[in-house]
């Protein structure tokens, strides 16, 4: 911190404070560890900013620099959701980054002058659209019979995990902010008897979306994003 101080750096926590500084050394610490899934973020933690609103702020700043600047964003909970096989998390913080290379991509269109570079890190997961379950049916089967369950989900599993109370008493309301809604008997028994009860919501929620997983770690399949925007003004 005395360094930051001796360095002149705003040194902002919250949302409202980055979007509101006026320096040009800005320093964020949002969170004692990871921030809040995008998907968490309204309900868990509003006071964090959005990877793309980090990104705009960073944009807006860093062009201030008359030699140019060099940003790396990176949508780095994607590759834990991967690991956690979270389908939801998975795509949400996606379309999260997506929104973050969208304000890359605006300021790249406006100054005429930035190159933006999207490229991927590594894949986990090696998720697939069809399982066991569509084994013989896969050429029949809709889209919609992928889609569907996962658009029930409001929140992460890290999110829904992080209303379930002490005792467990209000573990049907947590599984159905995962999307599991209407849990059979056997649903219900395996989630009040597990160790991990997060782990069986994720495996609960691709069986009912028809998502395939092959492990829980590195694959070649890529669903981890960064996104660079490399600015080099030649006067």
């Amino acid at each position: 911190m005395k360094v930051l101080e001796k360095d002149k750096y705003d040194f902002v926590e919250t949302r409202d404070e980055l979007l509101n500084s006026k320096s040009n050394k800005i320093w964020g610490s949002f969170a004692p560890s990871a921030l809040a899934y995008d998907l968490d973020r309204k309900t868990t933690k509003p006071s964090e900013p959005t990877l793309a609103e980090m990104t705009n702020k960073a944009l807006k700043t860093l062009k201030k620099d008359k030699d140019g600047f060099f940003l790396f964003v990176e949508g780095s909970k994607i590759d834990w959701a991967a690991h956690g096989n979270d389908t939801i998390g998975m795509i949400s913080d996606t379309l999260s980054f997506d929104d973050a290379v969208n304000e890359a991509l605006k300021f790249a269109k406006n100054d005429g002058n930035t190159m933006v570079i999207a490229v991927t890190d590594h894949g986990n997961s090696g998720i697939t659209m069809g399982n066991v379950n569509t084994n013989s049916s896969y050429p029949e089967t809709p889209v919609s019979a992928y889609i569907d369950p996962l658009k029930k989900a409001k929140m992460t599993v890290e999110g829904a995990l992080s209303k379930l109370k002490p005792d467990h008493s209000n573990l049907k309301e947590v599984a159905a902010l995962y999307g599991l809604d209407d849990l059979t008997s056997e649903e219900s028994a395996k989630l009040t008897s597990s160790k991990n009860i997060g782990a069986e919501m994720t495996k609960m929620l691709a069986n009912r979306a028809n998502i395939g997983f092959t492990t829980g770690g590195h694959t070649g399949k890529t669903f981890s994003y960064t996104l660079m925007a490399l600015q080099n003004r030649l006067d």
